[in-house]
């Protein structure tokens, strides 16, 4: 609420006060005047019509929200109105102290304004009871200092409301002072808090973009071990490997000085070997002449299994009919034998006749079937001679075709070893440059063993680096998860 809404509270609730006292203070009033009748005459209700006429009014004022401001002041006069018609309807000593009652009527703003009207009204209505009715007041028996005690019982009761609101008010401005204080401090509490959410979502932004870069130096962490590790393996490998290097140089600069020996010999060697060379190639024109001549008799010879293969297969029609007319001859003589039976012993010189047909025509279908077999396999191995000698032939070609190429080949062979001749001279010399230079890459790698070695135990130094940086970021990952679901929480 701000400060005017706070103030127009504050008065509708001292109205509301002031309004209950009234309306109490009226009714008690009115039934005292009546009942004891106080007032005498028509004047008690005449006062009756003006508090109902005062009721009703602050009545309308309070309910209707009309005129709250003026509300105190109403109030106020009104209820010296009243507290005047009974001091002029009946003249006592009691007069006095209804003015307290009005000051109690004013007090209840604690306002300068409500409290300083309240004060001259009553300080009036006191000075009139003292000066209009003061002889009436002493002719009761009364002492005339009363009136002089009156007097100051008002200025002490004046001055303790002059205090009372006078620190009313104070406290009333150190309230209004901490109430802007304090909503000046909520409103930065209230900005502190839109700032520190914007702040801890901000960091909860980062901290998942963190969180997320983590991850990936975790993995990288991995790879890393994993590469370190391999590393190192490959530089123990390295190291393994430079060391049989430098053995190997080691032996091969001993195999150059062999190879300087060898070159040596084989300078001597490559003379006897272009000798062997020329020797060589006159013998191979003599081996491709007489593979030349072999190559046209296994052509013969192929051309005469073709012409053999021909006859086996006549051979083998031939044969066909000799079993054919068997088998026929057979079913003859069963005829013949059956009806020879059939005759008795007139047939009977028959029926042995065309019994020694039928074992005749047994003997030829047998005969003719085993020379079927032998013209079979007689054609089989024709064919595999033919093959053969088909194989034979591809072979002579190809023979015929390495003869050619060795011919050739010799030929290459006499032009190089002339070409090896003159260039083993100028191989000795970079064999021995070669042996000098295998000296250094002795001595270089024995260094670079050294290295990798150095290079070995470093890297595994840094695997195990890489393995504790590894863990002390899953450490770190788990807290910024933690912290990152808190601010989530906070962040709503």
């Amino acid at each position: 609420m701000t400060q005017t809404e706070l103030q127009q509270a504050d008065l509708n609730h001292r109205n509301r006060i002031a309004f209950i006292a009234l309306t109490a203070s009226s009714f008690i009033s009115v039934a005292s005047v009546i009942v004891l009748d106080l007032v005498k005459g028509s004047g008690k209700w005449v006062m009756l019509a003006f508090a109902v006429v005062l009721i009703a009014t602050l009545a309308f004022m309070y309910f209707r929200k009309v005129g709250a401001t003026w509300f105190p002041y109403v109030s106020i006069c009104g209820s010296a109105a009243t507290t005047i018609y009974l001091m002029l309807s009946q003249e006592t000593i009691t007069n006095f102290f209804s003015v307290y009652y009005l000051l109690a009527i004013s007090v209840i703003y604690m306002r300068w304004k409500p409290v300083i009207l309240g004060l001259v009204l009553g300080l009036f209505t006191n000075l009139y009871v003292y000066i209009a009715q003061g002889d009436k007041i002493k002719l009761d028996g009364l002492s005339a200092d009363v009136g002089m005690a009156v007097f100051i019982y008002f200025g002490l009761v004046a001055a303790l409301m002059i205090a009372l609101v006078s620190a009313g008010n104070y406290f009333a401005r150190q309230t209004e002072t901490m109430r802007a204080q304090s909503e000046a401090l909520t409103k930065q509490q209230s900005e502190q808090k839109e700032q520190l959410l914007a702040h801890a979502e901000l960091l909860a932004v980062n901290l998942r973009q963190i969180t997320d870069a983590s991850e990936a130096n975790q993995a990288s962490f991995r790879e890393m071990a994993v590469a370190f590790q391999e590393i190192a393996a490959g530089a123990n490998t390295q190291a393994i490997s430079t060391s049989d290097i430098s053995r190997l140089v080691q032996e091969t600069h001993e195999r150059l000085q062999h190879m300087n020996d060898s070159l040596e010999l084989l300078e001597t060697q490559s003379e006897n070997a272009n000798g062997s060379a020329s020797s060589g190639g006159e013998k191979m024109d003599e081996l491709y002449t007489t593979i030349k001549h072999f190559q046209e008799s296994i052509g013969e010879m192929s051309g005469q299994m073709a012409s053999l293969d021909g006859v086996i297969r006549e051979v083998t029609a031939f044969t066909e009919s000799i079993t054919r007319i068997a088998s026929e001859t057979n079913l003859l003589a069963l005829n013949a034998s059956i009806e020879a039976a059939r005759a008795g012993e007139s047939g009977r010189g028959f029926a042995v006749v065309a019994g020694e047909v039928r074992k005749l025509a047994e003997l030829s279908a047998g005969t003719a079937d085993a020379i079927s077999e032998q013209l079979e396999e007689m054609k089989a191995q024709a064919d595999r001679s033919r093959s053969l000698m088909h194989g034979i032939g591809a072979q002579m070609d190809s023979s015929n075709r390495i003869t050619t190429d060795t011919r050739q080949s010799f030929a290459a062979v006499r032009a190089t070893v002339e070409q090896l001749a003159a260039s083993l001279s100028q191989y000795r010399q970079s064999v021995s440059v070669i042996r000098d230079a295998s000296l250094s890459i002795e001595s270089a790698t024995e260094n670079v063993a050294s290295v990798s070695q150095e290079s070995s135990a470093t890297l595994e130094q840094l695997s195990a680096t890489i393995a504790s940086l590894s863990e002390q970021n899953e450490i770190t990952l788990k807290k910024i998860k933690e912290t990152s679901g808190s601010l989530q929480t906070i962040v709503g």
